[in-house]
Parts: C-alpha cells; structure tokens; sequence
C-alpha cells in the first residue's frame, strides 16, 4: 500500500471537492462526522456485530466499497493532520504486526466489534493516528492491503466522476 501516493491523490480530490463546495479549509468536524457514518455503514455490511442474526453472509464487493469510503474520509482527516502539525511522522505506519497477529489469530466478533468501537473512540477524540486504525481495522476484517488501495482507487475514480457531474 503506497499510503504516500493515496494521501497525494487525496489531497487533490479534497482540493476538487472543496473548490465545488466553495470552500477553502478542511472542514474538520464535517469530515469526522462523515468517516462516523461510513464507518457505520462498514460495520452494516460486515454483520459481526448484529448478534441477533443467524445468516450473516458478507457481501465482499459492499464490503470493499465501504472500506474505500472510510478511506477517503481517514486520509482527507491524516492531510488535515498534516498540513497543521508541522512535526507530523508518518513513518508510524508499519502494518506488519497488525497482519501478522491477525494471521496467528482469527479475530472473534467480538475482537471486530471492539475495532469499530476503538475506531470510532479515534475519530471523535481527534486521534491523529485514525488513518492507522481505519487501515487497521480493514485488517482486522481481513481485508488486505493491496484490497484495501485498489478499493480506494476504484472509489476514487468514481468520486472524480460525481465532481464533474455536479454531484
């Protein structure tokens, strides 16, 4: 995953949408909300957490789509992050031991669950590592990193094409 060209090609949709919007600055708190209910909708395609269901088939395309949409708002928050800490590191992000624990340990429910809660913990205490634990949690929910950039990409693609129809 070349999180450095993701945060590139963002920064440039933030910069198309905002210049359609009429706006000038990361609208902060917007976005967080924004990451909140895809976050939601993530958590609704994956089904671990509705203990009352017995049929909790995924469907991965859904999934993917979601994952890409927390994506998209995690790296508009690490750019915000970015452009206001002049001593910001991104060299922080080093997945190999989330992969590596997920591969000796299948996560429970339960283990996906407190994911998307400490996720959602990250996001509304402005955490400046929320992008490490959307990508972490996309882990979590087995979705590799390669999956996880090429979703984005796709999404990223059709976001450019909804700025140019106005939408």
């Amino acid at each position: 995953m070349n999180l450095k060209k993701m945060l590139e090609d963002q920064k440039k949709l933030d910069t198309a949408i905002f210049k359609n919007a009429g706006i000038s600055e990361y609208p902060l708190e917007n976005i967080k909300l924004a990451l909140l209910v895809e976050l939601g909708e993530l958590a609704n395609e994956d089904k671990s957490f509705k203990y009352w269901k017995k049929n909790k088939k995924t469907d991965r395309t859904k999934l993917l789509d979601e994952m890409a949409d927390c994506l998209h708002f995690a790296l508009s928050l690490e750019n915000y992050y970015l452009k206001k800490y002049s001593d910001y590191d991104m060299s922080k992000y080093d997945f190999e031991n989330a992969i590596a624990f997920k591969e000796m340990h299948k996560p429970t429910e339960k283990d996906i669950t407190e994911a998307f809660l400490y996720a959602c913990t990250s996001i509304t205490n402005a955490d400046k590592d929320t992008l490490m634990v959307i990508i972490g949690l996309g882990i979590t929910l087995d979705i590799s990193l390669e999956e996880m950039e090429k979703a984005y990409y796709k999404k990223h693609k059709e976001n450019y094409k909804r700025q140019e129809e106005g939408y």
